[in-house]
């Protein structure tokens, strides 16, 4: 139930706003966003390496994307399967939206979802303090660090995800893979289905459910 619904909000999650400008050589994107109040990132991806780390920037956020994997029967072809799967970063009020569409025509996204035929993308998202941010993958992994009172949701259908001394109000959803946190604080809600959690020297209160 939980992978349909992720990949149902990969789909319907089409931002009806301005594409952030952005550097680019080849794959490879740098946003510098400028923020006026504290805000949400709001990420989506079917495959990705995810980094949050803290900054203490208090003016900006910065995004790094790169497309690091194409399927073996795209990989001469790089370019056409790099437009079909478009990366967009936009921001909503307050709040930056990155998401990864697919093929916007009907069987060609059905074909990739047979096949497995998406790309995976790498992810570094630098968040200033106060910041929240709130991640789903398909598959992957996801390293969150040094957050600083951030309101924090990751959900992951299957891979591993790593949280170091991240301070506030927490929410993770793992079904089948690793959940590792370590150092902290606050408040922890911990869903998973089939996941292997480990909690290490937290000084937070844990709510578990599986």
């Amino acid at each position: 139930m939980y992978l349909i619904w992720v990949s149902r909000w990969l789909v319907g999650l089409v931002l009806a706003f301005g594409v952030v400008n952005a550097q680019a050589q080849g794959f490879k994107k740098l946003y510098k966003i400028p923020v006026e109040a504290k805000g949400a990132v709001k990420l989506s991806f079917i495959k990705a390496h995810l980094v949050v780390k803290g900054t203490k920037s208090k003016d900006s956020v910065q995004i790094e994307t790169n497309m690091i994997e194409v399927p073996k029967e795209f990989a001469k072809d790089a370019d056409a399967f790099y437009s079909e799967w478009p990366l967009q970063v936009a921001k909503v009020g307050n709040d930056i939206q990155i998401q990864n569409s697919g093929p916007s025509v009907g069987s060609l996204w059905r074909e990739s979802l047979r096949q497995n035929s998406w790309p995976t993308w790498q992810v570094i998202v630098y968040l200033p303090e106060g910041w929240g941010f709130e991640g789903a993958l398909k598959e992957g992994q996801a390293s969150l660090s040094q957050l600083l009172n951030n309101k924090v949701s990751m959900k992951m259908a299957n891979g591993s995800v790593s949280i170091q001394a991240v301070q506030g109000e927490q929410s993770y959803f793992i079904s089948r893979g690793k959940l590792d946190i370590e150092q902290a604080q606050g408040s922890i809600e911990v869903n998973s289905f089939l996941g292997d959690v480990t909690i290490l020297k937290s000084k937070a209160e844990v709510r578990l459910e599986n």
